[in-house]
């Protein structure tokens, strides 16, 4: 009778410990995919400020031409750990002058490795969509 009640003790402590392995794996992945959401919505803000003032200072730079809004958005990604290369961002100006509207998006990939699982989020944010 006493191996059949340690074995019970066993098999409790066992899917206590799956138990809280599989919360401490979903957690993760959920602290992980949040990040990235998080700072995909606080770029698409950035992407929406930055083309409304288009040809006008912003923060102590003025910016004139698309490289400049290009590398303005690649500088902006990397303060919310975001890495962009300038041919994942598109800048476009409705018109030739500096006051033209502006169009700014990015487009990137994140992989969220977890453990031995991993799958890959995209995000596409522009100065046309604004989340705040």
């Amino acid at each position: 009778a006493e191996s059949f009640n340690s074995g019970g003790g066993k098999m409790r402590r066992f899917k206590f410990i799956l138990l809280v392995a599989v919360i401490a794996v979903t957690a993760l992945g959920g602290w992980r995919v949040g990040s990235c959401e998080i700072a995909n919505m606080e770029l698409q803000d950035d992407l929406h400020n930055l083309a409304g003032l288009p040809g006008s200072n912003w923060g102590y730079q003025r910016y004139k031409t698309e490289d400049d809004f290009r590398d303005a958005v690649i500088t902006k990604a990397r303060a919310h750990d975001i890495e962009l290369t300038p041919d994942e961002v598109t800048v476009r100006r409705e018109g030739e002058d500096a006051t033209s509207p502006l169009y700014l998006a990015a487009h990137y990939s994140e992989t969220i490795s977890i453990a031995t699982f991993s799958f890959t989020l995209n995000f596409s944010p522009s100065s046309t969509k604004q989340y705040f």
